[in-house]
């Protein structure tokens, strides 16, 4: 499945923060709403409907 650039963009700064060690940390408060911007995508839901998801 082709991710979208806005999405690969979205990933590298939310969710996830660098560690002292340099390794990628979850940040939880933000990888819940990564996660249900991943559900709206596989589900077939355009940028526009989860822009929308987003700012209700």
């Amino acid at each position: 499945m082709e991710v979208l650039f806005w999405m690969k963009m979205l990933l590298r700064y939310r969710g996830y923060t660098k560690g002292p060690d340099g390794m990628l940390r979850i940040v939880p408060e933000e990888a819940e709403i990564v996660r249900k911007i991943f559900d709206l995508y596989v589900q077939e839901n355009g940028v526009r409907k989860i822009e929308k998801y987003l700012e209700a």
